[in-house]
């Protein structure tokens, strides 16, 4: 069954279930349908026009959020889509390139805002490098928390600790 790069399951939220991925391809949009009930993609590696015609095809929500690196602000803007989606029962795909990074970042801090132990969630995520949960945890904690994080635009250009 072909499946995109590094595609994992990362678990369920609620009643949804969260995917990690690299770069989806035109070939799997109807696998994510059809065998894991895929109802929303979260980009943040832009996908090629195929992949979204695709999408559209199999009539998924399909929210863009360009980012360059994990540092990116539009991640911020990313976890908020993901953890949304997952609020309202979808079972959501975050892809970029390489299933590594960006999508990593994202799902981590989705399942934070969901009340995910810190722990549990990088180990969910495979996020190996604590710098990176160090540094979101951080950013969370000067906004009052996970829940609070879509509050404060460009919270990642602030290093500051």
């Amino acid at each position: 069954m072909p499946r995109p790069p590094n595609f994992r399951e990362v678990g369920r939220v609620g009643n949804a279930t969260l995917f990690v991925s690299g770069l989806p391809e035109q070939r799997h949009a109807k696998l994510l349908v059809n065998h894991h009930d895929l109802h929303h993609i979260v980009s943040v590696q832009k996908p090629p026009e195929g992949v979204k015609a695709e999408i559209r095809t199999h009539g998924l929500k399909h929210t863009e959020r360009h980012a360059v690196t994990a540092a990116d602000p539009a991640v911020i803007e990313a976890i908020h889509e993901t953890a949304e989606a997952l609020k309202k029962g979808e079972n959501t795909l975050v892809h970029c390139s390489n299933g590594w990074d960006r999508s990593v970042a994202v799902a981590y801090g989705a399942l934070r805002t969901h009340g995910v132990p810190q722990e549990e969630a990088a180990k969910r995520v495979g996020l190996t490098d604590k710098l990176v949960a160090t540094l979101f945890e951080r950013r969370a904690e000067k906004v009052g928390g996970w829940e609070n994080l879509h509050t404060l635009p460009g919270l990642l250009k602030n290093t500051a600790h």
